[in-house]
């Protein structure tokens, strides 16, 4: 009989918090994936009665890894009823940033596309055509632009002297850019200007003719 007071008090709590836990359990199975074809199922992070955070859902597609507001937005793996899968980055819901789509256009073979994607779109094997490494000494700025599709040269504007120089080391360099280069393509000078050191590299991805203009202080 001197227990009973602990006992009352121990039910006493449970019943108290079973209704928290009860509503608990309700939230997670309400949490809402505002994709159609992953609404069905989920498991995982809620936040105000949509998916957010890690999780899992499926319907006709199932998608795993870190939900937004209800949306896949992250890194995740989403896999159609068809078996193609992609596997990468999406932002509300679509396709975003780098990643690989794995997907079968016949019954004998997958196929693999890598790269980038914006707005559910593929751009391609890189997310832009060229990239704009380093750049020190004088300097300040390095444009890169796309002139057309053919030749396949590089044309260069800026301290041309400074290049020549350079000792330039290129089977392709012609005095005032490359001619007929095979690519990506690499510019990756080290020279002097003005008896400062200077250095830049770009590389270009996508064949075609490009101009970079280096501007000096």
């Amino acid at each position: 009989m001197k227990h009973k007071p602990i006992f009352l008090i121990v039910l006493f709590c449970l019943l108290l918090f079973a209704p928290g836990r009860m509503l608990i359990a309700q939230d997670k199975s309400e949490c809402k994936v505002l994709v159609e074809t992953l609404a069905g199922s989920y498991e995982g992070d809620c936040k105000k009665g949509l998916a957010n955070g890690k999780g899992k859902a499926k319907g006709t597609d199932t998608y795993e890894g870190e939900f937004k507001k209800g949306l896949p937005e992250g890194e995740g793996i989403y896999t159609w009823s068809n078996g193609d899968v992609f596997s990468g980055t999406f932002k509300k819901g679509l396709k975003e940033g780098d990643g690989k789509l794995v997907y079968h256009p016949n019954q004998f073979a997958d196929s693999t596309l890598l790269g980038f994607w914006k707005d559910d779109i593929y751009y391609g094997l890189y997310e832009e055509p060229y990239k704009v490494f380093s750049k020190t000494g004088p300097v300040n700025r390095v444009i890169v632009r796309r002139l057309g599709n053919s030749p396949l040269d590089i044309r260069i504007r800026g301290e041309m002297d400074m290049l020549r120089e350079g000792g330039v080391n290129s089977i392709y360099f012609n005095g005032s850019g490359f001619d007929n280069v095979q690519f990506p393509f690499t510019l990756d000078m080290e020279a002097n200007y003005a008896n400062v050191p200077v250095t830049f590299k770009v590389v270009i991805y996508e064949p075609g003719l490009w101009e970079v203009v280096v501007n000096f202080d």
